[in-house]
């Protein structure tokens, strides 16, 4: 892998919530004890069913949210110390899964551009700035006439092409894409993965792609991790991952994806029940509850991480 520009050190994110109405507080272990690294220029895919804790992780990578404890290192600087903030926000950037909510609906494309691109470079005179902004539209395939046009006059996908316009004006090296097609068309999906493809090798960006299709995971990533209950299940080169399952947990993913080749199909493994409550998490292995194969030391040990291929590592030692 190449060297680690970002790296997330031992997260937890737990949020309080009140027990019942004679008071006390319980926690939400959202991220509980977590460590990632994205490489310079690669793509990072970040997978698991909704309530894992995915999108928990990937704002805190990109500066949005602070952890309970634990640290994010941008080229090794934290994050999140005080003072550093500033130092990086121009580096990393989020392109949310939403386009209607993350942009402004009472400013014009050339207004919601020109925030980002004065904000990278202050003082800049308005024809310039019409200029940046124009190129930031091209680059993302749209017509320089969006540029007068509000949010409401646009398609999803148009939406979307915006928020990944205005991303990379500040010339980032690392963007968190949380589920960025997920509230679009299928029809519309593929043209934004391959126009994310097409930006990361063109500006050489770091990108941590946060997904449920598996598919596209498939298609874009360099790296996968698979997350489950606040927990990193499994991690690796994501041909070596799909192709040399290591964790029961992944398997399932795969088995149960819809349009991905036999191949990736192969163990037709399910799941038992439902997932259990992130407030009081399972002893021992996550998976353990639901696992078709559990062993009694799942429910005991806490597992790591352990090697089992090149940069291939799972928390399941019994897997293979």
């Amino acid at each position: 892998m190449p060297e680690p520009l970002i790296k997330a050190e031992n997260i937890k994110k737990y949020f309080p919530v009140k027990k019942g109405l004679i008071g006390g507080t319980e926690y939400v272990r959202a991220v509980d004890d977590v460590s990632l690294e994205i490489g310079e220029e690669t793509i990072t895919a970040l997978v698991g069913e909704s309530g894992s804790g995915k999108t928990t992780l990937g704002r805190i990578m990109a500066g949005i949210w602070m952890p309970t404890s634990g640290r994010v290192l941008y080229r090794g600087i934290d994050i999140h110390r005080d003072g550093m903030k500033r130092e990086v926000r121009h580096r990393i950037q989020m392109i949310f899964q939403n386009p209607d909510s993350s942009l402004n609906p009472r400013m014009k494309i050339l207004d919601i551009l020109g925030e980002a691109i004065t904000e990278a470079e202050p003082g800049i005179k308005k024809d310039e700035l019409i200029e940046r902004a124009t190129k930031l539209l091209e680059e993302v395939n749209l017509h320089p006439d969006h540029l007068y046009k509000y949010p409401h006059e646009l398609s999803g996908g148009e939406k979307q092409r915006v928020a990944i316009a205005r991303a990379i004006a500040l010339e980032p090296e690392f963007i968190v894409a949380d589920e960025p097609v997920s509230a679009l068309d299928i029809s519309i999906r593929a043209q934004i993965i391959n126009l994310l493809a097409r930006i990361q090798r063109e500006h050489g960006i770091a990108i941590l792609y946060i997904a449920h299709d598996l598919r596209t995971v498939w298609n874009i990533s360099d790296y996968v991790a698979v997350m489950y209950l606040g927990k990193i299940m499994e991690y690796g080169p994501t041909e070596e991952v799909f192709k040399n399952t290591g964790h029961p947990y992944t398997a399932t993913l795969l088995s149960t994806a819809p349009l991905l080749p036999e191949e990736f199909r192969k163990h037709s493994l399910k799941p038992i029940g439902e997932p259990p409550s992130l407030i009081n998490p399972p002893k021992g292995c996550r998976f353990h509850t639901r696992c078709p194969l559990a062993r009694e030391e799942c429910r005991e040990v806490d597992m790591k991480l352990i090697e089992i291929g090149r940069e291939h590592y799972t928390a399941c030692p019994f897997w293979r």
